[in-house]
C-alpha cells in the first residue's frame, strides 16, 4: 500500500507541457529551424505537424510520438536520424519493429529518404546477427522486437530466457539512437516482458530514444507505464507501476485476486501528465489533405521472387497470345499477394499454393492493428483466396469483421454489420461483387490489398469511403506494394490507363514488371 502523501506528490509533481509546439505556425517553425546549428537535411519534405515533432525531438532527445497511423512518423524519425548523423553526434541507430515485413519497409524508407546512410537488416542465426552488429559498417540496424529479444538474452533457470548483461553493455557502447516503432505491439507495453527489460536498459545509456505509436494503449492505459518508462525512466508516469495504478486506478477484489480498473474520471489528468515527454497528434489534427494517400512497400520472399521471375519470363514469351498474357498477368498478381492458383491434377478443381512468407499480408495486419481500436477500415481485395487469407488472420487476431464477395449470400447483413455494429471494425470487400454501390463513409481507412486494374473501378471504389458525407475530416488510403506489378498498376492509373490493356496491346515495356 503506497502512502497517500506519495500519491499526492506524484500527481502534483512538476511536469512540462509541450503541447504548445502544436500551435507553432510556419514562420515560427522556420525561425526555430534557422537557429539550429546545422540545416535539417529533409526539412522541406516534412508537413507542419512533422516539423513540430522534429523540433521537439531535437530539444528533448527522448520522446514518445503518439501520432495516428498515416501521419508520417517514420519520415519524421528519419529526419531526426539524419539531423544528428550530419551533426556528428549519432554513432549507431537501432530500429525495432513488430514484423518481418516492417524490417524491409524501414530499409526501403531509408533508401528513399536517407540514401547516404548504410543500414543492415538483422536476420538469420543469432550468432550471425551478433557478429553483424559488431563488425558491420552500417550505421542503422533493423530488427524485430522478438528477434532482438532473443539476440540479447541467454538461458536462465529452468531454460527461461534472461537478459544477457554482457551483450547489453557491449551494445550500449555502440548504439546511442533508438527508434521503437509501434511500441505497444512489440512487448514494450508489458513490464514483465523480456523485450521491455532489455530495451529499458539500453535506453538508459542511449542519447536519443523515440517511441512511435498511433494507439499506445486500448481501454486500459497500463501499457503506457512501461512504454513511457523506456523514454524517461519514470519521470512521467512514476518510478513504479504500483504508484501509477494507485494514483489513477480503482482497486477491486474478485475474491481471488486484486484487480486494478482505470478510473475514467482521471482521463484528463492522465492526458495532461503525458504531455511531459510525449506529443500526441490524432489523424484529424495533422496538417494533411482531406484524402491522404500512402504507399507501403515490402520485398517478396525468396521463394515467391523466384516464381515471379519465372512468370515474368513467360509473359515476355507470350507476346501476341492473349490468353497466355492474361494468365501470366494473373499469376504475377497472385504471387505478390502471397499465393499461386492452379488446377488440381486429380479432380481438375481450382486450388492454391500459399507461400510461407507473405510480406503484403504482414503489412496489412500491421496497418489494421494500429487503427482498429479507434476506427473502421475497408480492405479491398481482388481475389477470393486473398479475402479468405485476410479473414483467416483477422479471426486469429480477434478482430471482428464482415466480408462481401461473390460468395456472400446476404450482402445486406454484412453491410449493416459493418456500418452499424461498433464492434465490427473491418470490411473485407471485393469491389466487383456489388461493392461499387455501397456507402461506406463510416470508415476512416481504406487499404488496397490488391488494387483494381481498371482506373474507373479504382476511382469508384475509393468514392465509397472518401466522398461527400464522410463522417471524418480526413480519409487515409493505403496501397500495399510487394512486387513491381503492384507499382505498375498504380502508375498506369495516374495516366488513366489499365496495365492489363496496355500489356495486351503490346505497348508496355518489360522493365515495368521486372522484379527488384
Amino acid at each position: 500500500m503506497i502512502p497517500k502523501r506519495a500519491i499526492r506528490e506524484f500527481l502534483d509533481r512538476p511536469r512540462d507541457d509541450w503541447s504548445w509546439y502544436k500551435e507553432l505556425e510556419d514562420e515560427r517553425l522556420n525561425r526555430r529551424r534557422d537557429n539550429l546549428p546545422i540545416d535539417p537535411p529533409i526539412w522541406n519534405k516534412l508537413k507542419r505537424h512533422q516539423k513540430q515533432g522534429f523540433l521537439l525531438g531535437i530539444r528533448l532527445r527522448k520522446l514518445a510520438f503518439w501520432f495516428s497511423t498515416g501521419t508520417g512518423k517514420t519520415l519524421m524519425s528519419l529526419a531526426l536520424m539524419r539531423y544528428f548523423e550530419e551533426k556528428r553526434t549519432l554513432t549507431h541507430t537501432l530500429v525495432l519493429v513488430p514484423n518481418l515485413s516492417n524490417k524491409e519497409e524501414w530499409g526501403l524508407e531509408i533508401e528513399k529518404h536517407a540514401p547516404n546512410i548504410e543500414y543492415a537488416i538483422l536476420g538469420g542465426r543469432m550468432e550471425d546477427r551478433w557478429k553483424k552488429l559488431l563488425t558491420s559498417t552500417a550505421t542503422v540496424f533493423i530488427d524485430t522486437y522478438a528477434g532482438f529479444a532473443r539476440l540479447m538474452s541467454m538461458p536462465g533457470k529452468a531454460g527461461k530466457l534472461v537478459s544477457n548483461q554482457q551483450r547489453i553493455e557491449a551494445l550500449s557502447k555502440l548504439i546511442n539512437f533508438i527508434v521503437c516503432d509501434e511500441s505497444s505491439q512489440g512487448g514494450l507495453g508489458n513490464r514483465a516482458s523480456l523485450t521491455y527489460r532489455i530495451v529499458n536498459k539500453l535506453s538508459r545509456a542511449a542519447k536519443y530514444v523515440y517511441l512511435l505509436n498511433g494507439t499506445p494503449f486500448g481501454r486500459d492505459p497500463t501499457p503506457l507505464w512501461s512504454q513511457m518508462h523506456v523514454v524517461d525512466q519514470g519521470e512521467t508516469l512514476g518510478e513504479s507501476l504500483g504508484l501509477f495504478r494507485e494514483s489513477l486506478y480503482d482497486e477491486t477484489h474478485n475474491g481471488w485476486a486484486t484487480e486494478w480498473v482505470f478510473n475514467e474520471k482521471n482521463t484528463t489528468t492522465l492526458h495532461q501528465i503525458l504531455k511531459h515527454r510525449s506529443l500526441r497528434y490524432q489523424a484529424d489534427e495533422a496538417d494533411l489533405p482531406p484524402v491522404v494517400r500512402i504507399s507501403k512497400y515490402a520485398r517478396l520472399g525468396g521463394e515467391a521472387k523466384a516464381v515471379y521471375r519465372k512468370a515474368f519470363k513467360s509473359l515476355q514469351q507470350a507476346q501476341g497470345k492473349v490468353i497466355a498474357l492474361q494468365n501470366e498477368f494473373l499469376r504475377m498478381r497472385q504471387i505478390s499477394s502471397g499465393f499461386l492458383g492452379y488446377k488440381d491434377e486429380e479432380d481438375g478443381k481450382a486450388a492454391q499454393f500459399e507461400f510461407k512468407e507473405n510480406p503484403k499480408l504482414e503489412l496489412l495486419l500491421g496497418v489494421l492493428l494500429s487503427v482498429v481500436d479507434e476506427h473502421k477500415a475497408v480492405v479491398y481485395n481482388e481475389y477470393t483466396f486473398s479475402g479468405s487469407l485476410i479473414c483467416r488472420e483477422l479471426k486469429k487476431l480477434g478482430i471482428p469483421h464482415a466480408r462481401i464477395y461473390g460468395g456472400t449470400k446476404d450482402v445486406g447483413v454484412q453491410l449493416r454489420t459493418f456500418t452499424r455494429d461498433p464492434r465490427c471494425r473491418v470490411l473485407v470487400l471485393n469491389p466487383q461483387a456489388g461493392g461499387l454501390g455501397l456507402n461506406l463513409q463510416c470508415a476512416k481507412y481504406v487499404v488496397y490489398y490488391e488494387s483494381p486494374v481498371s482506373p474507373r473501378v479504382r476511382i469508384q471504389s475509393e468514392a465509397r469511403v472518401a466522398r461527400q458525407g464522410s463522417t471524418h475530416d480526413k480519409v487515409y488510403i493505403y496501397d500495399l506494394i510487394a512486387a513491381p506489378i503492384d507499382r505498375a498498376i498504380l502508375s498506369m492509373h495516374v495516366e488513366g490507363r489499365s496495365l492489363l490493356d496496355a500489356i495486351l496491346d503490346g505497348k508496355e515495356t518489360n522493365q515495368l514488371l521486372l522484379t527488384d
